[in-house]
């Protein structure tokens, strides 16, 4: 039946919100991404429906994940939101709204943050925000104890925007711009501006392959990776291979999950 998430009809409309389904994920990053000392990291998460408005084509989501890196690093996010149809397009719009953690033996730092997100077939648009929520500046301890390294979680956002590459639904390019602020001016004088570039391999509509560029004037040239992949048989989720909004119901909301700081 043909029905706002179906418009071609593929599925009988019953079927189609019970193909919404929670699942775990898997996700590993590498390289040097800016703002983060870390260069490895785990990211274990769960992407749930909380709620689904069949009316509205609305469905509310909870998104959650751990993390481990190198030296003793550990963090988590939590985010919930939602996502619901352009009443005259196929296509998504979405926000959500996030708590992020990331401590090692020494310090730890929180953030709060806000994504808006807009997925169409032939375009995504997003807009991320991270303001820190604890003390902003660390001082970390060093042998001798009169020298330590100050670092600073800085406050920002960033925005992108992409299309498949070739008319290739599953080769996908984005670019982008971040912005950060040290808001209590103990390391940077001036805001941070940066440039990214990125390309996203899409073999499965929930299994994901990025390469991602970056540059800024402080951080400098940042180039880095992530293979994302879901803890299920692969197409569970999605079993059918129609090119409709469905499918981006479950999709990870794509945001910076490492805080930004400035050592």
């Amino acid at each position: 039946a043909v029905s706002p998430l179906n418009p071609a009809g593929v599925a009988p409309l019953a079927d189609e919100f019970a193909r919404i389904l929670p699942y775990g994920w898997l996700q590993r990053a590498g390289g040097q991404m800016y703002g983060t000392n870390r260069n490895w990291d785990t990211r274990l998460g769960l992407f749930a429906p909380l709620l689904i408005y069949e009316a509205s084509s609305t469905v509310a989501f909870l998104q959650a994940s751990g993390l481990l890196s190198e030296q003793s690093t550990y963090g988590a996010n939590i985010g919930a939101g939602f996502r619901r149809r352009h009443s005259e397009a196929d296509g998504l719009y979405g926000a959500s709204l996030w708590y992020d953690m990331e401590a090692d033996p020494d310090r730890t730092f929180q953030q709060v943050g806000v994504s808006f997100e807009s997925l169409f077939n032939n375009l995504e648009l997003r807009a991320n925000g991270y303001v820190p929520i604890t003390s902003g500046s660390h001082i970390r301890s060093a042998t001798p104890p009169l020298v330590g390294q100050r670092e600073t979680v800085l406050t920002g956002f960033d925005v992108e925007a992409g299309g498949p590459v070739g008319g290739l639904s599953q080769l996908w390019a984005f670019g982008g711009y971040y912005f950060y602020t040290d808001r209590d001016r103990s390391l940077t004088e001036d805001p941070i501006h940066g440039v990214t570039a990125r390309l996203e391999l899409r073999p499965k509509e929930d299994v994901a392959f990025s390469l991602a560029y970056a540059y800024d004037d402080v951080f400098e040239t940042s180039l880095f990776g992530t293979v994302t992949i879901p803890l299920r048989n692969l197409g569970q989720l999605f079993r059918s291979e129609c090119e409709c909004t469905l499918p981006r119901y479950g999709r990870l909301v794509n945001r910076r999950n490492r805080l930004a700081i400035h050592r």
